[in-house]
């Protein structure tokens, strides 16, 4: 081999970050090229965060459950994250009627920058932040014109007192990296756990047996501290996508094109939340938000279609028409179907239902009248319950097992756009010149019908509302209602110009 003619070498540097990289082509012939390069990113902190004492004297268990001393007061280790990746071309026949790419690397995300600010926000020695739930002590809070009235009953000094929420760093955490080929693989994906969290001590009786905490007070190691997050790393998620693409164009003015995506991903979490708190909180599990729980990514669309039709004619030797439609269909999200309510006490409601076989498998308590609830028996909500499964596949295929988090699909969506060009052209010296007018249907399904390419939404993601446990310890829930009336329907219309048909003029000028 030879080395090719394109040699790339480039450096970029951001906020926080700084990116080398390097590229060569290698040809084997005409027909055969191999394309290998690396990237280099690393972190840069200007100055390290102001460490707070009280917490750096504090022990956590690490995620094997050894004893450790984390601190405020340090990055993670600034270091460089190597990405070499390879490429290939190849020109089967040699006249690119066959053309074969491929390759496999290493890449590194964006630096979550973010998160990592959560340590010296919630430290407590920049700023300082309270909550107050003892009821005596709330009665002695009272309205007090005198901003400085009540400030002697905080601290006064920073380094001092250990705020309620707090976030740290894992000393070996390292930044997000993947590894790709026709599967990608995490090597290093962020994940967040509450080290001041106990195992739970208890478990629900029944099917759903997940573990739950006896009281509240069983849920932490430092009752003050209301939660310790530790930003880690975990290898487990991974998934491919696929795509198959064909295309054709015709001497008679025909062109159409098809394509089909198939994507799948499973994960973690998605951190779902702008804080580390947020994203450690709001992640569905069965066990408490700690478990390492492999479910499908939020961010998946696991089946799309495109496809394009277009026909152009050209007649008199200065018009032309061109007719194009354009279809998408595809399922327009993931979601999750959690209980409405703190199941296993952990102080967080995100978590995932338990799907009954049948009435004799959950527990319905009656409910009573309310200004904003009916009345209902308990066979009557187990009525509307299981209707309401069977409308949902997710729920309808899983009776007796969890939901999986970001298991169950929106809809299938299907749309058709149509646009209409009249070209009026002629040539003025060498150059040809045209007026053109388009109009441009946008979601032609439902200006046919009003039926059809509308976008639908879930009537809602927690039917089951947590009505506390009976004596022998298992659940007892009672179902949810919108406008005093029980739900059956998982879906709903969504109401916007998403779901309505619309209509477009243009006129331009092309020279």
């Amino acid at each position: 081999m030879v080395p090719g003619q394109k040699s790339v070498y480039s450096a970029e540097l951001k906020i926080g970050q700084l990116g080398l990289y390097a590229q060569d082509e290698w040809a084997v012939n005409d027909n055969f090229k191999l394309t290998y390069g690396l990237r280099l990113d690393r972190p840069i902190y200007n100055t390290q965060p102001i460490a707070n004492p009280k917490i750096s004297e504090l022990t956590f268990p690490d995620a094997s459950g050894n004893p450790t001393k984390y601190t405020t007061g340090v990055w993670p280790k600034s270091r460089f994250l190597a990405s070499p990746r390879v490429g290939f071309r190849w020109d089967v026949e040699g006249n690119k009627d066959l053309i074969v790419r491929g390759g496999t690397g290493i890449f590194t995300g964006k630096i979550p920058f973010v998160w990592l600010t959560n340590m010296p926000t919630n430290s407590g020695m920049y700023q300082f932040g309270a909550n107050v739930t003892n009821p005596t002590a709330l009665q002695n809070y009272k309205f007090n014109p005198n901003p400085d009235a009540y400030a002697s009953t905080f601290p006064n000094t920073a380094g001092t007192s250990v705020p309620s929420n707090i976030v740290m760093t894992d000393p070996d955490f390292k930044f997000p990296q993947i590894f790709r080929t026709n599967y990608t693989k995490d090597l290093n994906a962020v994940k967040m756990r509450n080290a001041n969290e106990k195992p739970t001590n208890g478990i629900l009786t029944g099917n759903d047996a997940r573990g739950r905490f006896v009281a509240a007070a069983d849920r932490r190691i430092y009752p003050n501290i209301t939660s310790a997050v530790i930003l880690e790393n975990t290898n487990k998620g991974g998934g491919f996508a696929f795509t198959t693409s064909l295309s054709k164009s015709f001497a008679n003015g025909f062109y159409g094109s098809f394509a089909y995506t198939y994507t799948t991903y499973n994960e973690v979490t998605s951190n779902p939340g702008s804080q580390a708190s947020s994203a450690w909180n709001s992640n569905p599990n069965v066990g408490t938000q700690n478990a390492l729980e492999l479910y499908n990514s939020a961010y998946v669309i696991p089946h799309r279609i495109i496809g394009t039709l277009s026909y152009r004619k050209e007649y008199i030797k200065h018009l032309a028409t061109t007719f194009s439609l354009f279809y998408e269909g595809a399922s327009q999200g993931l979601y999750t179907y959690t209980v409405n309510g703190d199941l296993n006490n952990d102080g967080n409601s995100v978590d995932l239902m338990y799907i009954p076989k049948d009435a004799t498998d959950i527990i319905f308590l009656p409910s009573t009248a309310s200004a904003t609830s009916g009345a209902f028996t308990a066979q009557q909500q187990a009525d509307a319950f299981f209707q309401f499964v069977e409308n949902v596949p997710h729920l309808k295929k899983n009776k007796g097992k969890y939901a999986q988090r970001n298991g169950a699909a929106l809809p299938w969506y299907d749309r058709v756009d149509v646009k209409i060009l009249q070209d009026l052209f002629t040539n003025i010296g060498k150059r040809r010149n045209t007026i053109q007018i388009s109009l441009d249907i946008l979601n032609f399904t439902n200006m046919i019908n009003k039926d059809w390419g509308v976008i639908k939404a879930t009537t809602v993601r927690n039917p089951l509302v947590y009505a506390g446990n009976n004596a022998a310890g298992a659940p007892q829930y009672r179902m949810a209602q919108i406008n005093s009336q029980l739900v059956t329907q998982p879906f709903q219309t969504v109401q916007s110009t998403a779901s309505t048909w619309g209509m477009q003029f243009g006129v331009r000028y092309i020279f």
